[in-house]
């Protein structure tokens, strides 16, 4: 698309009690009548309803997502034809009117916007991410967990003796604080961190590494860090590969070079681990030597 176009869009909730007004966002629809565009995006699980309610019928709930789904198929397929353009409503409530089922009040529309954009395919995602997921509990993002990512490197430690030599620490500056689970010390900590990057979608994983950056950022004035050895856990999908390679590269050029910065493949964690051990024994063997 090369020019602006104007859009609609409407969140779909799922109303748990019409008296007490309690909702979740689960989906997102984009409607653009000059582009001749509706589509919609949903979260068909109900887990994450069943965490903040309890008490869902899942079945049920899949099944009116499914009809929601349906109908606006059944639209965007009309929409398409030619000669029907000025049959269709300019206002997306109206439009959505025809969507939902007559006698159900558990999912209804809502949070209505606007604007224009080049790219309504992008902007749908957008608008998802930002009404929908990110309300999204961080944990059902992930395919492995950072303990997960931890528990392979660890089969390497061990067998270097160097987990006996790593504690928790918490690294201050005058306006930042964070705790690192894993650390070891000689003039300075050296935090030894799993960040897994085998999660199920790929802004999660930009984000997860734009996180990091802050972080190390905001410890950058603590004479207490040294070297920040991040221990990195791969995603499996073939799809998400290109924006790990993204993540990796903004982690070693959005951190300034005074700021040391080790990133780990778990293909070199038993590389890694005989480079570390040798590095604590040195010190030892520094710190027992006579004067």
């Amino acid at each position: 698309m090369s020019e602006e176009v104007a859009f609609q869009f409407a969140v779909l909730r799922y109303v748990h009690d019409p008296v007490t007004a309690e909702f979740l966002n689960v989906g997102l629809v984009l409607y653009s009548k000059e582009a001749r565009y509706l589509k919609m995006l949903v979260n068909t699980r109900y887990s994450r309803l069943s965490d903040a309610f309890g008490g869902i019928n899942g079945d049920y709930y899949r099944r009116v997502v499914s009809h929601i789904q349906n109908r606006i198929r059944w639209i965007q397929n009309d929409l398409s034809k030619p000669g029907l353009f000025d049959d269709w409503p300019t206002q997306i409530e109206v439009l959505l009117a025809q969507v939902l089922l007559p006698d159900d009040a558990s999912l209804v529309f809502g949070g209505y916007g606007g604007g224009i954009t080049l790219d309504l395919e992008a902007e749908l995602e957008r608008l998802y991410r930002r009404l929908v997921e990110w309300y999204t509990q961080p944990e059902k993002e992930e395919r492995r967990t950072d303990q997960q990512v931890w528990q392979v490197y660890a089969q390497e430690f061990d067998r270097h003796e160097i987990s006996l030599h790593l504690s928790p620490v918490t690294i201050e500056t005058p306006t930042y604080h964070y705790q690192f689970e894993h650390a070891w010390k000689n003039e300075r900590w050296h935090p030894v961190e799993p960040v897994s990057f085998d999660l199920m979608l790929a802004s999660s994983i930009l984000e997860k590494a734009n996180k990091w950056i802050g972080r190390i950022l905001n410890l950058a004035d603590s004479d207490q860090i040294g070297t920040v050895h991040l221990l990195l856990g791969a995603p499996h999908r073939e799809d998400l590969q290109d924006k790990y390679r993204a993540a990796k590269v903004n982690l070693l050029t959005k951190i300034p070079k005074d700021i040391k910065v080790e990133l780990v493949e778990e293909a070199e964690a038993a590389e890694f681990s005989e480079r570390f051990a040798q590095m604590i024994q040195k010190h030892r063997v520094y710190q027992t030597s006579p004067e």
